[in-house]
């Protein structure tokens, strides 16, 4: 990585993404007057593509049906009325997983 970006990231006052068929540019400013300059930031596996693709998930994560109705019931009433939706449409799960109590469990 860049010196000037390695030491603050507060230095940096613009930052500017190019992706491209074969490679990802990382430009950034210091100053809002000066040129871009280019930042290597990418490990030597992701310049040379041989990260692994993280496998997509087909299906949702959903809520449990206990905690997805006690949070309707004790936290929609003070919510405003654009977020109550949200959880009143939220999937819900039989069998979903507590991700908050399992944790600890693995």
């Amino acid at each position: 990585m860049n010196e000037v970006m390695s030491k603050s990231l507060s230095n940096v006052t613009l930052l500017k993404f190019e992706k491209g068929e074969k490679k990802q540019k990382l430009f950034y400013k210091t100053r809002f007057a000066e040129e871009h300059h280019e930042c290597d930031s990418l490990t030597a596996k992701a310049k040379q593509g041989k990260l692994a693709v993280p496998s997509s998930k087909n299906s949702n994560q959903g809520l449990q049906a206990v905690k997805r109705g006690k949070i309707i019931k004790d936290l929609v009433p003070l919510m405003p009325d654009s977020r109550t939706q949200f959880w009143q449409n939220l999937y819900q799960l039989i069998d979903s997983v507590d991700l908050l109590g399992s944790i600890g469990d693995t």
